[in-house]
């Protein structure tokens, strides 16, 4: 039986470039109908190209962004998303 997770959060501290993009390709995140995550800026290792590159990854495989929050405390140095799966299909 496939894996069905309701809500995912990732919270992996400025990973988040290395980390989703491969399980996207994998296919790692099909089973997910909702994620939260934080975006992090160049002091953690991100740039604007990589974020753009995370958000058109996501958007080709059927994320879309439901939610968009400043994280006020850090200086606007990292935003958190939530992003919701429209074609999600166990």
């Amino acid at each position: 039986m496939p894996l069905e997770v309701s809500h995912g959060l990732a919270g992996i501290e400025g990973a988040e470039y290395g980390a989703l993009l491969p399980w996207l390709r994998a296919g790692a995140l099909d089973g997910v109908r909702q994620l939260l995550i934080e975006i992090h800026g160049p002091y953690r290792g991100g740039t604007y190209e990589r974020a753009r590159e995370l958000f058109a990854e996501l958007d080709a495989a059927g994320w879309v962004i439901t939610h968009k929050e400043p994280n006020l405390i850090k200086a606007g140095t990292l935003v958190g998303y939530a992003f919701l799966k429209l074609d999600w299909k166990l």
